[in-house]
This record gives structure tokens, sequence and C-alpha cells, in this order.
């Protein structure tokens, strides 16, 4: 794993890097100000009630030593919506505007040929 992002808030804006999310159960607890243990027993449960996937959860080395347990974006979205702070209340409604977002149409265009063969 070459580089994660981490997901912050700033002011009253929710900060996502341009890359793959992958954060420790400690940066999720900065990120909804909540405590550790209170995420780790949130991850067990997900995890237990198979709401996420154990996919979702990788063990990263940070020296050659120590290892640490980083979970990706599914597991950070789940977990806002079991903690009830205002900082995961923040990050609940960038994510329904974000999929609310209108996209870019892609216009598709039909010809319709009678008779022949159409090139």
């Amino acid at each position: 794993m070459e580089r994660r992002g981490i997901i912050t808030i700033e002011g009253r804006t929710v900060v996502v890097p341009d890359t793959e999310i992958w954060m420790t159960a400690g940066e999720i607890a900065s990120l909804f100000y909540v405590r550790g243990v209170s995420v780790e027993t949130a991850i067990r449960k997900l995890l237990k009630g198979s709401i996420v996937n154990s996919a979702d959860c990788r063990r990263i080395r940070l020296d050659e030593k120590c290892y640490t347990d980083v979970y990706g974006m599914e597991t950070v979205i789940a977990l806002s919506f079991r903690f009830d702070t205002g900082a995961a209340a923040l990050f609940r409604k960038w994510l329904a505007r974000t999929v609310a977002r209108p996209k870019k149409r892609t216009m598709v265009l039909f010809l319709h040929h009678q008779g022949g063969t159409c090139c």
C-alpha cells in the first residue's frame, strides 16, 4: 500500500483526499470525535454482523516491527451512522450531498435507419 487517504474535517468542511481511503481506528475516532475504544467496538460489531466485509480491513506495516489495522471507506461510512456526534452528522450530510449530486449527463444517440444497411 503506497499512499493511503485520511478523511478530515476542517471547520464545517469534509476533506476527502483524491486517493484510496484507509484509516486507522484512531484516525476514525479523531474524525468523528469519539474514543478509539468506541471505534474498535463498533468495528467488531460491524464485522460480526456482516455489515461490512472483512476485505475492507487490512493490516499495514508502519515500520520494521509495528503493524496496524486500517479500514476502508465502506467501514468509515458505516461507522458514521453508529456515532451521534456533530462530526458524524456533518460527514453523513456530506455523504448524502455527494451521492445525490447530479452526474454529468451522457448523451446517447440512437440512429434509426430504414431499409438497407447502415455502416
